[in-house]
């Protein structure tokens, strides 16, 4: 058996370019440039100035600071911390480097990971208590999103009803448009992401219940009940989905489907770029409320990274919360 010219590499992408593989890693990679798009048209490609400035504007956000934090500080610390270690992984394989194409699937994890430590620290500080799992902690996001004004886009944007969407925090009424679609609006495309990833709910609870209760089918309606009891799906759904999948999914999306080096460095652009944005928005969120701890954990943290990572990816964001220098 002859070995593989590795050397020619715009071989095997031609070959894999009209791929299912390929296409699912076009998928992935749009929704995550969408959300990244409404970031950066919202609060500038240089987001962290405009962000702080854009929360600390809400009137919600400003109520936050009426109380400070007096629970566990050692808890929020370890959680802050976790979430910029978890964040610093999606740095650790630079964005010329072939290996890109495979760390891509492990960003998707240390994404999820940081931003849902920044919301359980978040989530400690207003409710004195983090919620104590994942789908405890996306119920707690849910509810927020859908019963209050105290986020925005993306964060703030909704789906209910998988058979028959129902979209809110948008401006106006989604478009259906393609998961492929590479000039869509990226409301459009994020609205596309809720709804598939509550389609995949629904159908993983559907799924839980026939096994059960032994039945190979659901009965006539209740696959709309289950979907009626399930909380609104967010943003923060989503990036659960991506670190299930990246977890427990087909990793062929990523060694079959990325093709280049110009669509590996896309895709962990924009995780980057949504993961930072999220992890500020959180910070900020916490900091209203425990702003010399942030500073102290991050102080901490960022003066025992030997990486010097930590400076360059928290520290931005820290400084423009002014609770550095």
């Amino acid at each position: 058996m002859s070995r593989p010219d590795f050397q020619r590499l715009d071989v095997y992408a031609f070959v894999d370019s009209d791929t299912a593989e390929a296409r699912t890693f076009t998928t992935y990679m749009g929704y995550w440039s969408a959300i990244a798009g409404v970031i950066q048209d919202r609060y500038g490609p240089d987001f962290q100035a405009s962000l702080v400035k854009h929360l600390r504007s809400r009137r919600l956000v400003r109520r936050l600071g009426a109380a400070r934090y007096r629970g566990d500080q050692a808890e929020l610390q370890q959680l802050l911390v976790g979430a910029w270690t978890q964040e610093l992984g999606l740095y650790a394989v630079d964005d010329d480097d072939p290996r890109l194409m495979l760390q891509n699937l492990w960003n998707n994890v240390y994404a999820y990971y940081a931003t849902s430590r920044a919301a359980a620290a978040f989530l400690l500080v207003r409710n004195d208590a983090p919620p104590p799992n994942h789908r405890k902690l996306l119920r707690s996001l849910a509810a927020i999103v859908q019963n209050s004004a105290l986020l925005s886009p993306p964060w703030s944007l909704s789906c209910t009803n998988a058979q028959e969407p129902t979209f809110g925090g948008f401006c106006t009424d989604p478009n259906e448009v393609s998961n492929l679609a590479s000039n869509a609006d990226p409301y459009d495309l994020i609205a596309k992401a809720l709804k598939t990833t509550r389609m995949k709910r629904v159908a993983q609870l559907a799924k839980i219940r026939r096994e059960r209760t032994g039945r190979k089918r659901l009965a006539n309606g209740e696959r709309t009940q289950i979907d009626s009891q399930c909380e609104a799906t967010t943003v923060f759904d989503f990036l659960w989905r991506t670190r299930t999948r990246s977890n427990y999914g087909d990793p062929s999306m990523f060694y079959v489907g990325t093709l280049d080096e110009a669509r590996s460095q896309q895709y962990v652009s924009a995780v980057r770029t949504v993961t930072a944005a999220t992890m500020l928005l959180f910070e900020t969120l916490v900091a209203t409320r425990a702003p010399n701890l942030v500073a102290e954990s991050g102080v901490h943290f960022i003066s025992r990274d030997r990486t010097r990572l930590a400076d360059q990816v928290l520290g931005e964001r820290l400084r423009a919360l002014d609770v550095l220098q």
